[in-house]
């Protein structure tokens, strides 16, 4: 009985260091959330139960999601008429937004993070925030993109906020 102990450890043994030499990675999480607004006419728009869609959380269960998955899932999430409201078309070599919030539009812009997105591919992490608008000056594009340092902050009533 012992041989046949020390033959079981020998093979642990070498299976624990032959293992071990592996890198091991790290699990990927089941899902992220992203937190996305929308903006029409300067000023958030609402969705389906009368939410207003600024800053609101959006989870996504993808290996490596995308901007197009978090734009797609609010619309399934918090647009009244859903999925119908959002669309993407392939334009030559890249894929463009041609319809969101139910509005068929090419008057539009999108930041990841405050930093101007290049497209609805582009990859997101868990804790970013997506900005989605509407350009109101659809002939000179003049509308400016702005934003606070910090996303949530707190002060007494009567203090100032830096």
């Amino acid at each position: 009985m012992k041989k046949v102990f020390k033959s079981f450890a020998a093979i642990l043994l070498v299976f624990t260091m032959f293992v071990s030499i592996f890198p091991v990675g790290v699990m990927a999480e089941d899902s992220i959330t992203v937190y996305v607004s929308v903006v029409k006419g300067g000023e958030f728009t609402i969705g389906k139960n009368n939410e207003t869609i600024a800053y609101v959380p959006v989870t996504l269960d993808s290996v490596a999601p995308t901007i197009d998955d978090a734009f797609a899932t609010l619309h399934d999430t918090y647009y009244i008429d859903g999925a119908r409201g959002y669309e993407t078309t392939q334009m030559d070599n890249y894929n463009t937004i041609t319809k969101f919030w139910g509005v068929t539009s090419s008057s539009i812009g999108y930041c990841n993070n405050n930093s101007l997105a290049w497209s609805p591919e582009d990859s997101v992490y868990d804790g970013a925030h997506l900005v989605f608008w509407f350009y109101q000056d659809n002939k000179y594009y003049s509308d400016i993109y702005t934003f606070f340092d910090k996303t949530t902050d707190a002060v007494s009533c009567g203090d100032t906020l830096n």
